[in-house]
């Protein structure tokens, strides 16, 4: 890494006509994010986490032909006509089964209890069944070698239950690791923030003001991405980033956070500092490194920039990393009344799920480019106004992610 006491000229300050827009900053920055490596991990720690490659189911689900009902199973060829008038008689005894049973060689079908009076002999079958009826047939769950889940998805609860069900024990995953840097090991908001977002996450404090010891402990092995927490204007961050590696952009079209930035860091392999990888990643291990690049992330201190940032340009660059595919979380519904942005820059707009005198869902915006705390505590969602809009009328029909 290159000498960082030698005096570093202050980055020149940007006014708001040197802003960079969001869309900029995001394509400086995404060439640095590349899909990261991935690694097998146990289903029940899946939860969250991003398929590296499909996952097919082993075997047919089921397996063999099950009751979906208590009931008789039979061959449906014997209950042809048959009626409480006229009762059938079956050629192979009908069996008494209950839901989840597997059915014996020769039914393909199961009819109700009330629908076979098993206490005469023969027993007599009451009504007909069709082929395939109160049963779930082989394979009708899954097909050998049916994907369950594909490359790209991030995992469900719903997800890891079909898994276990077929007997899957591990999944390949893409994990991405951050390190959120900050004077006092702030951030752990970010961290379940990031958790949420399938990444492992540890904060790291440190001295802001020195360039030497932002880079160092921005530089440290085992992370796919850093976060600077409380840069403040970012100009020391900004200086450890062009000594160290490049700065991409310091300034962004943004409110709240219009001094947050982005850059990447020369990272060489840092011996005799090992952490607890493997307990990190569940039964994961890091490959070994040599000189690599490493995206970061700067915004100051304040919660409202630091969300913005994480939401517009940390999440982003996430998924990228971990190869997600598929649409953001959130939900279409319309707006309780009109909300108003500034051209010329992108505005963050934190909303809250409400009812409508109908009782039909809204969003409730509750806070435009400048947001105060309780606008955060009470918000469910958010919406990014482009720069070119001037904001969206009331009634109108608007997709908010979910925070």
């Amino acid at each position: 890494m290159s000498d960082l006491h030698e005096p570093q000229a202050e980055p020149e300050q940007r006014g708001f006509d040197r802003l960079t827009p969001l869309h900029e900053a995001l394509a400086a920055l995404s060439p640095y994010c590349g899909e990261i490596a991935p690694i097998q991990m146990r289903v029940e720690s899946a939860l969250d986490r991003i398929a590296a490659a499909p996952v097919c189911a082993p075997a047919a689900v089921p397996p063999h032909p099950i009751a979906l009902c208590d009931g008789w199973a039979v061959a449906a060829q014997d209950t042809l006509g048959a009626s409480p008038y006229a009762p059938g008689f079956a050629s192979a005894a009908p069996v008494r089964v209950a839901f989840g049973d597997v059915l014996p060689d020769f039914a393909n079908a199961v009819l109700p209890l009330q629908s076979v009076a098993a206490e005469r002999f023969p027993a007599q079958i009451l009504s007909p069944a069709a082929p395939g009826e109160g049963l779930r047939a082989s394979a009708s769950d899954f097909a050998e070698g049916e994907i369950i889940v594909p490359a790209g998805k991030r995992l469900r609860p719903t997800d890891l239950a079909l898994l276990g069900l077929c007997g899957i024990e591990e999944v390949a995953l893409r994990v991405p690791h951050v390190r959120i840097v900050s004077r006092r090991s702030e951030g752990r908001w970010a961290v379940a923030m990031a958790q949420r977002d399938g990444a492992e996450c540890w904060t790291e404090a440190t001295d802001m003001a020195s360039p030497k010891h932002l880079a160092e402990a921005m530089a440290r092995p085992n992370a796919d991405l850093v976060m600077v927490i409380g840069a403040g204007g970012g100009a020391s961050v900004a200086r450890a980033l062009a000594s160290a590696g490049k700065l991409l952009v310091h300034g962004v079209a943004v409110r709240p956070g219009e001094t947050m930035g982005c850059g990447i860091l020369h990272r060489r392999a840092w011996s005799g500092d090992a952490e607890p990888w493997s307990a990190a990643r569940g039964n994961g291990e890091r490959p070994a490194s040599g000189s690599t690049i490493l995206p970061v992330i700067f915004t100051p201190e304040r919660i409202e920039c630091a969300l913005a940032a994480w939401l517009l340009l940390a999440r982003p660059c996430l998924c990228r990393l971990a190869g997600a595919i598929g649409s953001a979380r959130g939900e279409s519904l319309p707006l309780a009344r009109k909300i108003v942005s500034n051209p010329g820059l992108s505005d963050l707009v934190l909303l809250r799920r409400s009812s409508a005198a109908d009782g039909s869902g809204q969003w409730e915006p509750l806070a435009t480019g400048d947001i105060p705390f309780a606008a955060i505590a009470h918000a469910d969602a958010w919406l990014l106004v482009e720069p070119e809009c001037e904001g969206y009328a009331a009634g109108q029909n608007i997709f908010a992610q979910f925070l």
